[in-house]
């Protein structure tokens, strides 16, 4: 029994390695229009080592009218058109975006930008490049676009995941300890 549990381990280490590797990036971005100040967290799917969508994240205003937590909108979202876009309607109909990233270009979003939605899909709150390191920040609560502003700064930085190693040096590890065991207790036995 212990001989085939302790071969069951290098299958699971072997998936926890691999699937480490196939994880999606994560990116912290952050915003100052010296009124509404926010920073977020995003998961972004790799498209060609430059440029990314991003499928999750949220962000928090601090400061503004905006304060408290949205949830980026993925554009696979119902009531999104067209659904998977690369320049998508809001399901309000009064933001466009495309949740994409640069990360080695300035500005790091197009025109399109990112949007985020509050708790029942109000307000939706894009962040969009204006070119160069100029960004705007539109609110549509339902009824107008407030706050409305165009001089914002933003940043972006890739946040780099842990290593695999730690994982491969684990199942080396538990090699050599297998092994180990395993020499003692053939020892053992042979001893008989």
């Amino acid at each position: 029994m212990k001989f085939r549990l302790r071969y069951a381990l290098f299958p699971m280490l072997a998936l926890l390695f691999f699937a480490e590797l196939a994880s999606a990036d994560t990116f912290t971005v952050s915003y100052n229009d010296g009124t509404n100040t926010a920073t977020g967290s995003l998961w972004a799917t790799d498209l060609d080592g430059q440029s990314f969508l991003a499928t999750n994240g949220s962000i928090t205003f601090t400061t503004g009218i905006l304060a408290g937590t949205y949830s980026l909108l993925p554009t696979t979202a119902p009531g999104v058109t067209p659904t998977g876009c690369n320049w998508c309607y809001s399901p309000s109909t009064h933001q466009i975006f495309d949740n994409m990233l640069f990360k080695y270009n300035e500005p790091f979003l197009t025109g399109g930008g990112l949007l985020f939605v509050g708790t029942g899909g109000t307000p939706e709150v894009n962040i969009f490049s204006r070119g160069g390191n100029s960004y705007s920040l539109y609110s549509w609560n339902g009824t107008t676009y407030d706050p409305q502003t165009d001089d914002g700064e933003a940043t972006l930085i890739n946040v780099p995941e842990p290593s695999g190693f730690p994982v491969l040096a684990l199942g080396t590890l538990m090699v050599g300890v297998f092994a180990a065991s395993r020499r003692k207790s053939q020892s053992v036995s042979s001893n008989l």
